[in-house]
């Protein structure tokens, strides 16, 4: 399984337990507005975060913090050599 170097660490709010995202020098990069369920959810491998909306279903994020693919799933990993693991 080949690992990559996260790009952005996720960071989660006291109030409410969203997740946001920060660069390493510690910039927010995408605001907290999303939920993480699971070890590897809020966690970005080839480009793409799992995260969980308010509903708790989950879908992928970009870098930017942008939907990449739906949230409609019951549960979700991460990517490794672009496929879902």
């Amino acid at each position: 399984m080949a690992w990559m170097l996260p790009i952005l660490a996720a960071i989660e709010t006291d109030a409410d337990s969203k997740i946001g995202f920060i660069d390493k020098t510690g910039q927010l990069i995408i605001p907290a507005e999303y939920y993480s369920k699971g070890t590897w959810s809020g966690s970005f491998a080839e480009g793409l975060a799992s995260v969980a909306d308010e509903a708790g279903k989950y879908g992928f994020i970009d870098t930017s913090g942008q939907p990449a693919i739906s949230f409609e799933y019951d549960y979700a990993s991460y990517f490794s050599a672009g496929s879902k693991a």
